[in-house]
């Protein structure tokens, strides 16, 4: 019984700070995509060399924070035009959203190199 009333606790707080996790959410994300810009246009600029190509885990990572980005778009305009029915269940949204952010982020600081050597194979060696 009590942890049912801490569920309801906690979900209630979440629907009070709405506006503030929100907006909080918000700033992370706009930190996350600066950083992912940032890397893209390092990825982007070695990758004309000719002699470097991404690494999938990086390429993945841009994926899932364009993704975030867009979901963050749908999820703030139904709050704001009250598509939500269910309060909490936005809070819920936001928490979550939130903990994904802070993952991506972390995750970016983990990367083992973005880049690999690129070597593509143009015939048979010289002899």
């Amino acid at each position: 019984m009590e942890a049912l009333g801490n569920l309801a606790l906690d979900r209630g707080r979440r629907y009070v700070n709405l506006d503030d996790n929100l907006r909080s959410l918000e700033t992370k994300l706009r930190r996350l995509v600066g950083r992912k810009t940032d890397l893209e246009s390092q990825v982007t600029d070695a990758e004309r060399s000719g002699t470097k190509k991404r690494k999938r885990e990086v390429e993945i990572w841009f994926e899932e924070v364009a993704t975030v980005e867009n979901e963050f778009g749908a999820l703030k305009k139904s709050i704001q035009e009250g598509l939500i029915e269910n309060a909490t269940s936005s809070g819920d949204g936001v928490a979550k959203m939130d903990a994904t952010v802070e993952e991506l982020t972390e995750q970016s600081k983990h990367f083992d190199g973005l880049l690999l050597e690129a070597f593509e194979s143009r015939g048979e060696p010289r002899m």
